[in-house]
């Protein structure tokens, strides 16, 4: 399974609700479907390109309608000191906060004791600070996940042509 970059060979330059990271798209929304996964992906650091946590979309099976979304995004996270990972739920929806037991507010500690980011619940806003280069990055969850489902390759417009719809019957010689 290869990731690709969103953007030009060099990491894009950010904005303003995505300051100081990148994403590489890890499964596809187009690729979620066909394999039975969620959509993910990966933010990482701007200055010297670390992994800083995984942003996933929560699906549930519906019996009539297949996989469906439950409005939460994981946000998975490796403890720079430790190395234990560390799971959370954010809103997909920016301004309707997740209530729920494993839902992310506020800072978000590892069990050793160190700082693995803050959480804004109701924007799902996450910051983290890089392990490597101490650049901090903050970007909202649901725009990261959002990068998923930017098609990859445009697809051309073909019009159709019927067996008796010859495009050069009508060209006069």
């Amino acid at each position: 399974m290869s990731a690709r970059r969103v953007g030009a060979a060099a990491p894009p330059r950010s904005s303003a609700q995505h300051a100081g990271v990148y994403f590489e798209v890890m499964v596809s929304e187009a690729d979620a479907r066909r394999r039975g996964e969620e959509p993910s992906v990966q933010v990482r650091c701007l200055c010297c390109h670390r992994r800083r946590f995984d942003v996933s979309e929560v699906r549930y099976f519906d019996p009539e309608y297949g996989m469906l979304a439950d409005g939460s995004l994981t946000v998975e996270r490796k403890c720079p000191g430790c190395g234990r990972e560390h799971r959370g739920l954010v809103t997909a929806s920016p301004g309707d906060p997740w209530v729920g037991s494993s839902g992310l507010d506020g800072p978000w500690r590892c069990a050793c004791g160190r700082s693995l980011g803050h959480v804004d619940p109701v924007r799902g806003r996450v910051k983290t600070t890089c392990g490597r280069c101490r650049a901090e990055g903050r970007t909202v969850a649901a725009g990261a996940i959002a990068v998923a489902s930017v098609p990859t390759r445009p697809v051309p417009d073909v019009p159709e042509v019927g067996p008796h719809d010859d495009p050069f019957d009508e060209v006069p010689f």
